[in-house]
């Protein structure tokens, strides 16, 4: 495989028309530190027939030269570089002003985004003394709370055993109730049979009507049975 650097035998290069190459100066920009921004020197486009291909002896291809002889004169070309240095200067300066201008500006947005950093954390801080501060009111809002539900369960615990006492009471006057109606009820039953019985033993023999010793002692019902007794008798007499 050959090298791609070698270059084939001057007898395999065709033949270059000469015709169609440039005759005029060349205007290639030298990039040599020590002549940057100048062109080169070279007045005219001679081809160098040593080298392969169409290269002048300055070096340059005929690219770079100008096409007929009747070139640019000498003071457009120095006009010419002289614009382009301008331009390069201003390039250079620019560049020279932003870098010095960057670590201001640098200096500057750091310093903006401390600030903001500060702020946000104060704005942060101040969110979080709200909240604590909602916080411990609604927890204190929340004892309060449950110290009335507290109170409030003991007042219906109070009030649910005074029920039940007040329940048992009226079911002791009750039970009472019923023991005196019934107590009543074997009064009547016995006075009734009493005063069935009575007209059998009331000429009592030997007994002096005036005496007192033998006159039962008067209760309410016994008294109340009489008056109904009288009444009854004085009522069928007439």
């Amino acid at each position: 495989m050959p090298s791609p650097l070698r270059f084939p035998s001057s007898t395999s290069t065709p033949q270059l028309d000469e015709s169609r190459l440039p005759k005029g100066q060349c205007r290639y920009v030298l990039v040599v530190p020590e002549l940057r921004g100048q062109r080169c020197d070279c007045m005219g486009f001679v081809h160098n027939k040593s080298l392969p291909g169409a290269a002048c002896h300055c070096g340059h291809l005929p690219c770079f030269h100008v096409p007929s002889v009747d070139a640019p004169s000498l003071a457009e070309d120095r006009a010419e570089v002289e614009l382009i240095m301008q331009r390069i200067r201003k390039l250079s300066e620019s560049l020279d002003r932003d870098g010095h201008d960057r670590p201001a500006r640098v200096i500057s947005r750091i310093d903006e985004l401390e600030a903001a950093v500060e702020k946000n954390k104060e704005d942060v801080s101040a969110e979080v003394r709200g909240s604590y501060s909602n916080a411990s009111a609604a927890w204190r809002l929340v004892s309060q709370l449950q110290q009335t539900v507290k109170r409030l369960e003991e007042t219906v615990q109070s009030h649910d055993e005074q029920m039940t006492k007040t329940g048992m009471q009226v079911d002791d006057l009750v039970n009472r109730q019923l023991q005196l109606l019934g107590r009543g009820v074997m009064m009547e039953e016995k006075i009734e049979k009493l005063e069935r019985t009575g007209p059998l033993l009331s000429p009592l023999q030997g007994v002096d009507p005036n005496d007192t010793s033998f006159e039962p002692i008067p209760t309410p019902i016994a008294n109340k049975h009489h008056q109904h007794s009288t009444a009854n008798h004085q009522s069928l007499e007439r």
